[in-house]
């Protein structure tokens, strides 16, 4: 084994814009997208240290997925005995009083019959073989004692057969490093009490760390590659074969297409009702294929995990999302250990930060933004209405005076390649300059408002006069002319006459002054009799 180095957790940055243009970043609600699934990186704020040889198996009844243990560094093969689950947001670590000894290349699957993840063996330390059978309820560990057990074996394969309650068990390797022996081809049930034997009469060539994923729809458990034999130094030929189990017997595949031979990788079933590869030992090691009972096809994806092997995978069915943590990357003498936490999803947006409402003043600005994560090329198109508006394919919209005829819901495609999504409405309310109460109106409830601000905190609201009303009389009439008149030459003039009016009665247009702007209004009250 190589020496491996610890590294950062990979992330991929979303587009750095204005928070208060966006909603806050989320996998729910948004609109659906018409683009094929996409991996993409997770940002918990806490997770599992980097590792590598470590089991994942995904809990439906509480919704989590559960990881355990695995290898931290090579080269002082310390193995781990950790508890963690990912509910989708982060990762937390969980305590049990027993709990299994720290291992690696050893197999988990989730019994849902039973509501328990079931582990066996591994490799104890880099130095022995376990051959133990542990059960994860969500709260406590246990070990099983079952009176027939399967040999120690480190680098096999399990899933949970749903079909027939049993969870399955195929191959491994029976020698710790340096020892000979064949890799093993034994087919082997747990049924939550005993293990038992299968003896098909057809099974595939013996192998280790090769994949298993379960296809619920077809009811068969799909196996592929893996290592055809146990050198006594360096690593095993790699297979490329594909096999399916359907409770009785092995069946090998020979579909027109296939992922090259490899060890090392992992696989889980869901994804758009397909058993989905990623990575191992092969001449790419950040590969994704998918199975659909027929042929094997690699999707083309915009954004994909580093390479890396010996990671580990599992389907969260209550989001649609293909979970996959950690894992190493050989290279030459050392390498690096990931703790990254990356989402494959059914249907899966590009978008993470949607629009949001937006209210402007008339003549002032409004903005919306929206924020596309990933390493693809984005084009952007806005829309009003539905109805694209011409030139705006930017990130942000900017309208820089907003008009009344401006309001209304806007929204923004989003394409990349061949995939293009649609961005949650939002909606812009343009308020008119003097509308201080935003009910749609300049009128005297909105002069009220105006001078309490104008007169500063803690002054209550002088009392709402009629716009126009200019000698206090309680009507706008031509005997408001001559006050109207005070008003035009200044507040001192009109106050001397006036006191207690309001001089701001003779600001008609809502500019906050009284001024020869206010003429022509103030005519239009008076042949209407008033401004309300």
């Amino acid at each position: 084994m190589r020496t491996l180095l610890h590294t950062s957790r990979v992330q991929v940055a979303a587009a750095a814009i204005l928070p208060m243009l966006v909603g806050p970043l989320s996998l729910a609600g948004r609109a659906t997208a018409q683009c094929p699934p996409v991996w993409m990186p997770a940002s918990p704020a806490t997770a599992p240290v980097a590792r590598y040889g470590h089991a994942m198996a995904y809990d439906s009844q509480r919704g989590v997925t559960v990881l355990f243990g695995g290898g931290d560094n090579p080269n002082s093969p310390i193995a781990l005995s950790d508890t963690w689950e990912w509910n989708g947001v982060t990762w937390t670590q969980r305590a049990s009083f027993a709990f299994p000894p720290g291992r690696l290349y050893y197999a988990m699957a989730y019994d849902s019959a039973r509501g328990v993840t079931v582990l066996f063996g591994g490799l104890l330390n880099g130095s022995g073989l376990l051959a133990d059978t542990w059960e994860w309820d969500g709260t406590n560990w246990t070990q099983r004692t079952p009176a027939t057990s399967a040999p120690a074996r480190y680098g096999h394969a399990m899933v949970f057969d749903s079909a027939r309650g049993v969870t399955l068990l195929f191959g491994g390797n029976p020698v710790i490093a340096g020892g000979s022996g064949s890799p093993l081809n034994d087919t082997w049930e747990w049924n939550g009490t005993n293990w038992t034997q299968r003896t098909p009469a057809t099974a595939p060539p013996g192998r280790y760390l090769h994949a298993m994923a379960y296809d619920g729809v077809r009811h068969v458990t799909v196996l592929f590659g893996g290592g055809g034999s146990i050198p006594q130094y360096g690593f095993p030929p790699p297979l490329g074969d594909t096999w399916e189990w359907n409770g009785t017997n092995w069946a090998a595949r020979t579909p027109a297409a296939a992922p090259s031979a490899r060890f090392w990788h992992t696989m889980a079933y869901g994804t758009q009702g397909t058993t989905v590869l990623f990575g191992g030992w092969s001449a790419s090691m950040n590969d994704t294929w998918e199975w659909n009972g027929t042929n094997w096809t690699q999707p083309t994806l915009p954004l994909s995990p580093p390479g890396r092997i010996a990671t580990a995978m599992a389907y969260d069915s209550a989001r649609g999302a293909m979970v996959l943590f950690g894992g190493a990357l050989p290279s030459g003498s050392s390498g690096i250990l990931y703790d990254d936490t990356w989402e494959l999803r059914d249907t899966f947006s590009y978008i993470v930060q949607q629009p949001v409402n937006t209210i402007a003043v008339e003549g002032f600005a409004a903005v919306f933004g929206v924020t596309a994560q990933g390493s693809a090329q984005f084009t952007y198109q806005w829309r009003k209405g539905g109805v694209p508006i011409p030139g705006a394919n930017m990130a942000l919209l900017h309208i820089p005076a907003a008009r009344p005829e401006d309001a209304g819901s806007y929204d923004v495609v989003v394409t990349a390649g061949t995939c293009e999504e649609t961005s949650d409405p939002a909606t812009l309310s343009v308020w008119a300059r003097a509308d201080l109460n935003n009910d749609g109106h300049v009128e005297c409830q909105d002069l009220a408002l105006f001078i309490a601000d104008w007169t500063g905190p803690g002054t209550p609201p002088a009392p709402c006069a009629i716009l126009g009303d200019l000698n206090c009389d309680g009507a706008v009439s031509f005997d408001d002319i001559s006050a109207f008149v005070r008003a035009l030459v200044g507040q001192a003039a009109y106050e001397a006459k006036y006191p207690d009016c309001l001089w701001l009665n003779g600001d008609i247009d809502g500019d906050g002054v009284v001024d020869f702007d206010d003429i022509n209004p103030f005519v239009e009250c008076l042949v209407a009799g008033g401004c309300e």
